[in-house]
C-alpha cells in the first residue's frame, strides 16, 4: 500500500513525485506498478468543472480523488484527452483531491490550488505547488509564488536525512549569504562522520536550497566550496555533493 505525504512528513521507504525539495513523497512498500494498476481499476473518474471568466470565455478544469491518482499514467492521459491539451498542470492541494487544467491556465489553477490548500485542515494538506505533465508523466513542477514567506536573517537548516541511500540537506537561504557558505564544512563533516560508514549510503548528497533567483551566484560558489571541502576531508572517493536550487 502506498500513500502521498507532504515533503516535510516523509518517513519510511518511498520516492519524490518530482526532483524538487517541496515535492510530496509517495511512501510505501511493495510493487508500485501493481498499486497503480489497482488505482486504475478503482473506478476513479475525472469530473469537469467549468467557470465563466467573461461574457464569452470559460475556464475548464478537472477534479478527482484520491490524490494518489497522479501515479496512474492512463488517468493523466484521460485528462489530456478530456481537456484537449498536450500539456497539463496538476494540483494536489489535499490528500483527497487531484485537480488538472490546460497548462495555458497555470496561473488560474495556481490560485485555486492555493485557496484549497490554505482552507483544508493541516493534517489534510498535501502541496501548494503544481506539477507539469506531458504524455501522462510528470516532467517538472511550478512552485507556488502566492504563499507569502518571510526571509530569515541567516540560513536555516530545516531537515537533514538519509533517504534511499542518498543524503539530503534542506536549507532556506537567509538575507546573509555568508551564513549559507558557513554550512559547507559542517555538512561535509557530518556526512563523513555519520553516513560514510553506512553500507546503505551511496555517497550522493544533495543540498536543496530555497533561495531567490538573485542568489544563483552564491549557490554556484556554494557548489564549488563543497567540492573543495570534500577533497580536503579526504573523502573524495566516498562523498559527492550537488546543489539543487528551489526558487523562492
Amino acid at each position: 500500500m502506498f500513500k502521498l505525504l507532504p515533503f516535510n512528513a516523509a518517513k519510511g521507504t518511498g520516492r519524490r513525485l518530482a526532483n524538487f525539495a517541496s515535492s510530496p513523497w509517495l511512501l510505501g512498500e511493495g510493487d508500485e506498478a501493481r498499486f497503480a494498476d489497482t488505482l486504475a481499476n478503482s473506478g476513479a473518474a475525472w469530473h469537469r468543472i467549468t467557470h465563466k471568466i467573461g461574457w464569452f470565455k470559460k475556464f475548464h478544469m478537472l477534479q478527482a480523488k484520491p490524490a494518489e491518482m497522479i501515479v496512474v499514467q492512463s488517468f493523466l492521459q484521460d485528462a489530456h484527452r478530456t481537456l484537449g491539451a498536450d500539456k497539463l498542470v496538476v494540483g494536489l492541494p489535499s490528500r483527497d483531491a487531484i485537480i488538472a487544467a490546460d497548462h495555458a491556465q497555470l496561473a488560474r489553477l495556481m490560485v485555486i490550488t492555493t485557496l484549497r490548500y490554505t482552507e483544508v485542515a493541516e493534517p489534510e494538506k498535501l502541496s501548494p505547488d503544481l506539477f507539469i505533465v506531458e504524455q501522462g508523466k510528470i516532467v517538472a513542477m511550478a512552485l507556488n509564488t502566492l504563499l507569502e514567506q518571510e526571509i530569515p536573517a541567516a540560513a536555516e537548516v530545516k531537515r537533514v536525512l538519509l533517504v534511499g541511500g542518498c543524503g539530503e540537506f534542506h536549507i532556506v537561504a537567509g538575507r546573509d549569504p555568508q551564513s549559507l557558505l558557513d554550512l559547507v564544512d559542517k555538512f561535509v563533516s557530518f556526512a563523513s562522520e555519520k553516513w560514510v560508514s553506512d553500507p546503505n549510503f551511496t555517497g550522493e548528497c544533495v543540498m536543496f536550497v530555497k533561495a531567490p533567483e538573485t542568489m544563483q551566484p552564491i549557490l554556484d560558489e556554494l557548489a564549488a566550496s563543497l567540492t573543495t571541502a570534500v577533497e580536503t576531508s579526504g573523502c573524495r572517493d566516498r562523498l559527492r555533493f550537488r546543489v539543487e536550487h528551489t526558487l523562492r
